[in-house]
């Protein structure tokens, strides 16, 4: 019988079949290797040896179970895989998501771990300004074992379970796990689920391989499979950018072609701090550490990930002068010819802050970022992932964008650092605080006067919620809560301020402290409703002030802001003041490149207004708007008061909303705020 036809039935069967349609993909390693020594399965025998002795024992549990299974040929020792083959296995995947309910791979336990790091990101797909615009919103579950499954006595034999192997309870576990719907790229070993981006191996003969030391477990499986939600990544914001979408599937597998064109052409490595040979005595200086550095820079190398030891320390080849080193200067000059430089720790656990120690504060001053509480497997699979993307569409991401996006939690693969998040860390108490990713600003709680924004620089106060310092039930919290208003509670649980942005729709949300080193006035502190793409407010600055042209700013903003695509605008305000007394005009550029006009007509006074892609807009009495093409007479819409209404418009390709909202928070009766959207409709 031809097996791969029996194959090709059975998986077509199973997209039709009710029942939980859960997809199988056998990549190689222990798990899969028979003989002495041990050698990899074919995929057809392992596929027929599962089907015969495995799957009548998972559908004696889960009666509604459908197996299928996605090929990977040929299946491999993990030692032997490549970062091509990441896409592999994500590109397999993705052709098959819309029809399965739940993804297990099989994989060897060797390089697990950078396989379960390096899909949560290349199931996520990024805009431009690092906004999502595609989400994974099924399990996708690695397992693997430390003993095969199958066992064979000769060549000719029939395959059977193994006796004493942690394989089978790997598996079961592993389909537990898929049964419950969690939304992310897991890995399941020894009875306990981990964050894929979040594990290491821990053991090389220990049935408990793995584990997740800055991060605490998802779930267990015990008499039961219990999963902690609390702990588990959140659906989609939308169903725009779940997975779920077709669209947001196509969106997806287009940023995943040209990642597998680019992957193998991206060189990053670790590089691990030991004790090695320096001399600081001689001019130049010498160092061991230093020729290597510099040999692995000579072969086109795009990033490091530095093994630090403790806090993120790295010898810099000069105690007393850091800069002075061969290090340092190996360092700087990687730096300085636009290779990425993260601070990770050699350490099984804690957080990165080469700040505590002299021996690691000089890192940066070479440009090296800290990586926090990722692990140098995640750091190493995140940075190749983002650096794939930096010549993606019209992205032109400078090194500064890609070290930015490093430090930003994408899916739970480090601690949130610069924001507040409904759906991830929703609180400050007293004492915490977020802070710039370039360390020029923080928003601390303080236990007695409440939330204070702080220029780190110069010490002074920027920003604060409460006027005057209470002196009655201090200390209190800050959150951000599930409605999209902040809110500082005191200790009974008295609300002492809030943004006022609560809102009835859906509002998730996140407060963000945004800063770009070497720019006056960069520090931003505010509000960001991702859920429907606007910021909700500012809270610092309160206002602007002085005239800025926006393509000037954000020119990369200018098109999404009409490409006609829902929901996924760039996120950053865009602050513009018009001053002309006959009002003023912009111009965008269309999906298909043509330039369309935006116009806005005032009487003799300031008008400001904000853009930042969201569905609401404020026309104050008196003042017209116009949208329109390059053609002589675009549409002319006059409204008396603040109103919402819709707008045809053949360019686009369907019909534009634009609803009344006041969302700026400014105190300027002059200013006139608005931000826009675009909104599909079908039929």
């Amino acid at each position: 019988m031809d097996r791969s036809a029996t194959n090709a039935e059975s998986e077509d069967s199973a997209a039709q079949a009710p029942g939980t349609k859960i997809a199988v993909t056998y990549t190689g390693g222990t798990i899969g290797c028979v003989g002495d020594p041990l050698a990899p399965l074919t995929a057809e025998d392992f596929e027929q040896a599962f089907d015969e002795i495995i799957v009548p024992v998972l559908k004696a549990q889960y009666p509604d179970l459908v197996i299928s299974y996605i090929p990977f040929q040929p299946p491999l020792d993990s030692t032997n895989l490549q970062p091509s083959d990441w896409c592999r296995m994500a590109k397999n995947i993705l052709q098959e998501y819309g029809d399965r309910d739940a993804f297990v791979v099989l994989h060897g336990t060797d390089t697990m771990a950078y396989s379960a790091s390096a899909l949560s990101f290349l199931f996520t797909g990024l805009e431009k300004d690092g906004s999502q615009n595609a989400v994974l919103s099924k399990p996708i579950v690695f397992t693997g074992s430390q003993l095969p499954l199958f066992d064979q006595k000769t060549k000719e034999a029939p395959l059977t379970l193994r006796f004493d192997t942690d394989a089978y309870q790997n598996i079961c576990g592993a389909v537990s796990a898929c049964y419950s719907g969690l939304p992310e790229v897991c890995l399941f070993f020894d009875d306990t689920l981990f964050r894929g981006n979040r594990t290491e191996k821990v053991s090389a003969s220990s049935f408990a391989a793995f584990a997740t030391p800055n991060y605490p477990a998802l779930g267990t499986a015990g008499v039961e499979f219990y999963l902690d939600n609390e702990n588990v990544l959140p659906l989609p914001t939308t169903s725009a950018i779940s997975l779920e979408s077709e669209n947001a599937r196509n969106i997806l597998a287009e940023q995943l072609e040209h990642i597998t064109r680019k992957i193998d052409q991206v060189s990053v490595m670790p590089f691990l701090a030991f004790p090695a040979p320096y001399n600081c005595a001689v001019t130049p200086t010498t160092s061991v550490l230093a020729d290597l550095l510099t040999a692995c820079v000579e072969q086109g190398l795009e990033g490091l990930v530095l093994e630090a030891y403790g806090e993120g320390n790295f010898p810099s080849g000069d105690p007393e002068n850091p800069s002075h080193g061969a290090i340092f200067q190996a360092l700087n000059s990687a730096h300085e010819k636009g290779i990425a430089l993260i601070d990770n720790t050699q350490v099984m656990s804690g957080i990165v802050d080469a700040t505590a120690y002299a021996a690691g504060s000089w890192l940066a001053q070479v440009g090296a970022i800290g990586a926090y509480d990722m692990t140098s497997i995640a750091s190493v699979a995140k940075l190749i992932y983002l650096l794939t993307l930096r010549d993606y569409h019209d992205n032109d991401w400078e090194l500064s964008t890609v070290e930015q996006l490093m430090q930003t939690n994408l899916t739970g693969e480090i601690m949130d650092v610069n924001r507040l998040d409904t759906r991830g860390k929703l609180y400050l108490s007293a004492g915490e605080f977020i802070t710039a990713f370039d360390g020029s600003a923080e928003l601390i709680n303080d236990p007695d006067r409440g939330p204070v924004l702080k220029n780190i620089g110069d010490g002074s106060e920027l920003w604060s919620a409460l006027e005057t310092s209470p002196s009655d039930n201090m200390p209190g919290r800050l959150y951000m809560q599930s409605d999209g208003n902040l809110v500082f509670y005191d200790s009974s649980n008295t609300a002492l301020w809030d943004s006022g942005t609560t809102t009835a729709s859906e509002s998730t949300s996140m407060v963000i402290l945004d800063s770009c080193s070497g720019q006056p006035g960069s520090i931003r502190l505010y509000i960001d409703n991702y859920a429907r793409g606007y910021v909700s407010k500012t809270l610092y600055p309160p206002k602007w002030s002085d005239p800025l042209v926006l393509s000037d700013l954000f020119p990369q903003a200018i098109g999404k802001l009409v490409s006609f695509t829902a929901l996924h605008q760039a996120k950053s305000t865009q602050y513009v003041q018009i001053t002309d007394s006959k009002g003023g005009f912009v111009n965008f550029t269309n999906m298909d490149g043509e330039t369309c006009q935006f116009l806005i007509w005032g009487s003799g006074r300031e008008v400001g207004f904000t853009l930042n892609g969201a569905g609401f807009f404020t026309l104050q009495e008196g003042y017209s708007i116009q949208f329109g093409t390059n053609g002589p007479q675009p549409s002319d819409f006059l409204v008396s008061n603040p109103a919402n209404f819709f707008i045809d418009n053949e360019t686009y390709g369907g019909q534009a909303m634009i609803a009344s909202k006041n969302v700026s928070g400014g105190e300027d009766s002059n200013n006139l705020s608005f931000v826009i959207q675009w909104y599909e409709y079908e039929g």
